[in-house]
């Protein structure tokens, strides 16, 4: 006699049907993945995927509409709130989440959170606060902690000079409109577990039509010493006292020398990288540095430029307008900045990418087959590294190549470490390239 027993298999967890099965770029220990996985089951549990419009802001989570299956629509840097009102006054039977950070809520876009709110809109706003800008680099936020050392305030915030923490809940909370206003971490297994309650209540108030609306901050930690002093461990390594508009100050060597550099291109090719390696090794000689980056929302592929000074002399202003040197990688950079440069200056461009010619005849021009230069080196990523090489062969006073070597570990992030053997290839190829 044979026996047989049917086994009914129950699933007790799966991934959240409105979560995209793909790896997202979050740093390791970061909470906004487990903030999208909560919103996911929130969303699914009430059955609300298909009439669901996500707004996301430029920061960390901006690419947070490739992880959630639902609408969505990118904001300009701070304007999440006021984009998700106009949404929602123009479908006021969608489901509108404002998905933000504490930079695009409580520094750019204060006057939108804080009138959103006061006017009662019928959204939902999660506001994930990590204390610290951490797509940047790690600079001081406007909730930054007392004594928290950031990459802009290495001794520490004093209140005296960067103000207090701005505390978001309690600053909503005197308002009369918002209906519900609750902080939450996402720690442990209860925290989290309480944040999802926060958020399935903050969509369940707006799913019932209230005439105010849900709002809700989530901290990564439970506690002031527990805030995350970084989320991405990237840009400047070297510290010092905080200053504005990333002017950084170091000891002049005494002869007159001011040049201004304009690094352009796309995102990852290392624009960026290019200009912090020359502040680092031209503050190594002794010289005044300053460095302003600025690239799109999204990092990789979008634009991608940063203005370079560096000089023997205090810097007046750390603005490049009409550079000396104007170092271009692609073809859409050539296009739009070699008429910004000085005439007389120098343009150095990229022969690999850029398949047109600078057409000025008043500048000196010097074109690098830097990608191929790269890959002779060991591998097509240090193609900026091809081209700050030939940088430094043509204007040899802004640094020289041993403080450009001596820097370089310290310039590149750890996890690229590795790559700083092509990287001395590479620069090597680009002077004499030059």
């Amino acid at each position: 006699m044979s026996v047989e027993t049917a086994v009914k298999e129950k699933v007790v967890y799966d991934r959240p049907a409105s979560l995209v099965d793909v790896p997202n770029h979050y740093c390791p220990g970061c909470g906004h993945g487990i903030i999208h996985k909560l919103l996911a089951q929130c969303i699914d549990e009430l059955g609300i995927a298909p009439t669901t419009i996500l707004v996301a802001p430029v920061g960390c989570s901006v690419l947070a509409y490739n992880y959630l299956r639902v609408d969505g629509c990118e904001a300009a840097h701070g304007r999440a709130p006021a984009v998700a009102t106009g949404i929602k006054r123009v479908h006021p039977d969608r489901t509108v989440i404002s998905y933000q950070g504490d930079g695009d809520l409580l520094a750019i876009g204060t006057g939108e959170t804080i009138h959103a709110a006061n006017r009662g809109e019928k959204i939902t706003v999660i506001f994930v606060n990590n204390a610290i800008y951490g797509m940047t680099g790690g600079q001081m936020a406007p909730t930054s902690l007392q004594a928290q050392k950031t990459k802009t305030s290495p001794y520490g915030r004093n209140p005296a000079e960067a103000g207090f923490p701005i505390r978001a809940c309690e600053l909503l909370a005197t308002l009369q409109a918002p209906a519900f206003i609750e902080r939450c971490a996402v720690s442990s297994v209860k925290t989290i577990l309480k944040t999802k309650r926060a958020i399935m209540k903050g969509l369940r108030n707006q799913l019932e039509a209230r005439d105010i609306p849900s709002s809700r901050s989530f901290p990564c930690a439970p506690r002031a010493g527990e805030w995350s002093l970084g989320k991405r461990r990237r840009g400047w390594t070297r510290r010092w006292p905080p200053c504005s508009r990333w002017a950084i100050t170091a000891t002049a060597r005494g002869t007159v020398m001011h040049e201004g550099i304009f690094f352009a291109g796309f995102g990852g090719q290392g624009i960026i990288l290019a200009g912090r390696v020359v502040c680092l090794a031209a503050m190594q000689e002794g010289l005044h540095v300053s460095h302003i980056p600025s690239y799109g929302a999204e990092m990789r592929g979008g634009t991608a430029n940063c203005s370079v000074v560096v000089s023997d002399e205090e810097i007046a202003s750390p603005l490049v307008p009409h550079p000396d040197t104007c170092v271009v990688m692609n073809t859409p950079s050539l296009v739009k900045f070699q008429s910004i440069v000085r005439p007389g200056g120098l343009l150095i461009w990229n022969e690999s990418l850029v398949d047109v010619k600078p057409d000025r005849t008043d500048i000196e021009i010097l074109a690098v087959r830097a990608n191929d230069i790269a890959e002779e080196a060991g591998s097509y990523r240090s193609a900026n590294m091809v081209m700050l090489g030939a940088l430094l062969k043509r204007r040899p006073a802004v640094a020289s190549m041993n403080a450009v070597l001596a820097v370089l570990d310290q310039a590149v992030s750890a996890r690229h470490r590795e790559l700083n053997q092509v990287n001395r290839k590479a620069l090597a190829g680009g002077y004499q390239a030059a």
